[in-house]
């Protein structure tokens, strides 16, 4: 069968990345809101570039909410509004007036408070003291009628933390009998 290619045939959508895409790690989503990591993921743009002004250490860009909103047409300016308030409630984002040249001109600068930002976000890339507990407790007792009895209690781990695979019976057999083969065939 023969796929023929006419002119009125699109091979792409225009809806498909043809221009720089926004882009944002689940994990920041799960950390900050999904709103909250692609604003903090674009301003982490700017702050890379050479836009704006460094401060106390800090790069410091500045937008208006209706320049922000050049860049996510997709959410009102009011929604920018809510965005910027979580991210300054949640300590990521730090806002400031003293870098303009006057006291009349209201513009906000941002930046991202990294200290703040690793901090939450280390509990999903690594395990919090209370996670590093065994999410799995295996008890082997003997049952009443002698045979060996495996109990298995799962502990619900913090949000954004995937639970660890469950080693089961089945699993281990598996894998010894694996490792089995791969010694017989190292023997021969």
């Amino acid at each position: 069968m023969s796929v023929s290619h006419d002119a009125t045939h699109q091979t792409t959508s225009h809806l498909l990345i043809n221009e720089p895409p926004l882009q944002v790690l689940p994990t920041l989503a799960v950390a900050l809101g999904l709103n909250e990591a692609i604003f903090l993921q674009q301003l982490h743009y700017w702050i890379q570039g050479k836009s704006g002004r460094v401060h106390d250490g800090r790069r410091w860009i500045y937008n208006s909410l209706d320049e922000w909103h050049e860049q996510f047409p997709f959410w009102s300016v009011e929604a920018i509004r809510r965005v910027v308030r979580s991210l300054r409630q949640q300590g990521v984002l730090l806002t400031t007036t003293e870098l303009n040249r006057t006291p009349m001109d209201r513009t906000l600068w941002y930046t991202i408070d990294h200290g703040v930002l690793n901090e939450k976000t280390k509990s999903t890339h690594q395990p919090s003291p209370a996670t590093l507990q065994a999410s799995k407790t295996t008890n082997g007792s003997v049952a009443s009628d002698g045979s060996n009895q495996e109990t298995t209690q799962e502990t619900t781990q913090e949000k954004g933390t995937p639970l660890p695979p469950i080693e089961t019976s089945a699993t281990r057999e598996r894998i010894r009998k694996l490792s089995e083969a791969q010694m017989d065939r190292r023997r021969r």
